[in-house]
């Protein structure tokens, strides 16, 4: 996660390319599923589709779980209707483990843009994506 997605303006960003394929309508509701709990949030696409971003109910979300800059999120679609979409959310915490742990944060983030004007920008290559449309993170 990224600062301005835990704090500040709670901005979670989402990838163009999942945008293009899972988008239908802006807003497009979307519920977060994570242990057993539900989390509705909206999904708005910006500056004319070139990119989206998690809004109403992401910092709700961000602040139940307790999620931290280092953390990482994996996001799974895993219902898709015309008026939803519900994505399964894995959280993966990062803790210090000495070097191991820095390279595992390497590998976690290597498609992650870490610049503000990145982020809005930045195009993922299809190999970042599985053949359902999941963002993988190896």
């Amino acid at each position: 996660m990224q600062r301005s997605c835990v704090s500040g303006s709670f901005n979670m960003t989402i990838p163009i390319d999942w945008l293009k394929t899972n988008f239908s309508e802006n807003p497009q509701k979307v519920i977060l599923h994570h242990e057993g709990r539900e989390w509705k949030t909206n999904l708005y696409s910006r500056r004319e589709g070139r990119a989206g971003a998690l809004t109403v109910g992401w910092k709700k979300f961000v602040e139940e779980n307790s999620l931290k800059e280092s953390d990482v999120c994996l996001f799974t679609l895993t219902t898709k209707t015309t008026n939803s979409i519900d994505l399964e959310v894995l959280i993966f915490r990062i803790i210090e483990e000495g070097a191991s742990a820095a390279k595992e944060v390497d590998s976690l983030t290597k498609y992650i843009p870490t610049h503000p004007k990145q982020q809005r920008t930045m195009r993922y290559p299809s190999e970042a994506f599985d053949e359902e449309g999941n963002f993988i993170i190896e």
